[in-house]
């Protein structure tokens, strides 16, 4: 299957939770050992192909998921980037606040189900932005924006994510390329 598309299958599987590994050092020994504990139904841990992300430290969690941004008050956008794209969401962030918009970055780490106290979370920012590795329809984006409906939260929800469809890894790295440059583009005016 795909990367592209694995997520997308995983998360539609009902009972299926999934954790994605954003960085080899810091979280695989973290997953697999919460993957063999959990027991509520099967689950995935989801490798990025290619070669291992970079180190980056948490500042601290919100329940299971990282924070991979320094607490600031009053942040105005909350980039939450599944695995790999972490990197690309910080140096959007770290572009956003030169540009005075100040942005936050977590890794949800657990993909499905997705972490109420994240939804929660979410309502503090004037914009929350999914950046998947994943085909949109049915991915992380379409799961949160879920969540954010069943809990009552009215946050504004952006999903930048793969176009629907099979996409050729060299494809899917293009597009994941641009990842920044999205993200930046839709929150400067938003």
């Amino acid at each position: 299957m795909s990367g592209a598309a694995c997520a997308v299958t995983l998360v539609a599987t009902p009972g299926t939770s999934n954790l994605t590994l954003l960085d080899h050092y810091r979280q695989r020994r973290r997953l697999l050992a919460d993957a063999v504990v959990y027991q509520r139904g099967p689950t995935a841990v989801r490798y990025p192909s290619g070669p291992a992300p970079q180190h980056i430290p948490a500042f601290g969690s919100l329940d299971s998921a990282d924070l991979l941004t320094a607490p600031q008050p009053d942040t105005d956008v909350l980039l939450v980037a599944v695995g790999a794209l972490a990197p690309a969401a910080l140096e959007a962030a770290a572009i956003l606040r030169g540009d005075g918009v100040r942005a936050a970055v977590v890794d949800p780490v657990w993909i499905a189900p997705v972490n109420p106290a994240l939804s929660r979370a979410a309502t503090e920012y004037r914009l929350v932005v999914t950046v998947e590795d994943n085909a949109a329809p049915g991915g992380f984006g379409d799961a949160f924006a879920r969540s954010l409906r069943a809990g009552g939260h009215l946050t504004a929800l952006l999903t930048l994510a793969l176009r629907d469809g099979f996409a050729d890894m060299g494809e899917a790295l293009s597009s994941l390329m641009r990842v920044s440059g999205s993200v930046i583009g839709q929150t400067r005016y938003r």
